[in-house]
């Protein structure tokens, strides 16, 4: 069943967006979620970068926050302005409203790390936005204007886990059952006998998943 809400935010983030809000909002999410040390830069100090984490951020890094559809000329562009300002951190971040694929990823890196020495420790395109724009409605709304709950069934979980990318071993025909299968689903289980891991592979955005004592 398709989800009304992620069909609004996947729009409206296609659409333009507002770069100044943008930026407090990419700063704010990824302090909440990935980078407790992350901080905003004034924008008359900014130097060309939108965020920063240190010193005591294991790495230390700079942030690169850009709405533009050439991410990568302003990822560019920011790098070198903080350079040639005196900036001595080589580690950036790249937020991003754009979706960037994995060639692209490596293509930056290795011009970064080739003309200055960067390394890009992370990229958060468009994909990881939609994610977190989805469960935080204050900034959905102020960014998007979109409004609206989430679903019981939604097609991210409530938590992040630190789950391995792992492959497995024996559930072809799980993981093939819930991919042909048809209408809402529930996946219940005891804790740990691996429902997540079996409908990860799915991606599938119409299935909860339940603990239950009572099922091997």
């Amino acid at each position: 069943m398709p989800d009304p809400l992620l069909g609004a935010i996947k729009g409206a983030i296609g659409q333009r967006v507002d770069a100044m809000l943008f930026e407090e909002c990419a700063v704010d999410l990824l302090r909440q979620q990935f980078y407790a040390n992350l901080r905003g830069t004034p924008v008359k100090q900014d130097a060309g970068i939108d965020g920063i984490a240190g010193p005591d951020a294991d790495p230390e890094f700079v942030l690169v926050v850009t709405t533009a559809r050439d991410f990568s000329r302003n990822l560019r562009n920011s790098v070198s302005r903080y350079l040639d300002a005196g900036g001595s951190c080589r580690v950036v971040v790249l937020a991003t409203t754009q979706e960037v694929t994995g060639n692209r990823r490596l293509g930056l890196q290795e011009e970064l790390s080739r003309r200055w020495g960067v390394q890009i420790r992370a990229v958060h395109d468009r994909g990881d936005f939609v994610r977190l724009l989805y469960d935080d409605p204050g900034w959905r709304k102020n960014l998007l204007g979109v409004a609206g709950a989430t679903r019981a069934l939604s097609p991210f979980p409530a938590n992040a886990r630190p789950t391995p990318a792992i492959a497995l071993i024996g559930r072809a025909a799980a993981v093939n059952a819930l991919r042909q299968a048809e209408g809402d689903l529930v996946v219940v289980g005891k804790p740990g006998v691996g429902k997540f891991l079996k409908v990860r592979p799915t991606r599938c955005l119409r299935v909860a998943l339940r603990p239950s004592p009572y099922c091997d």
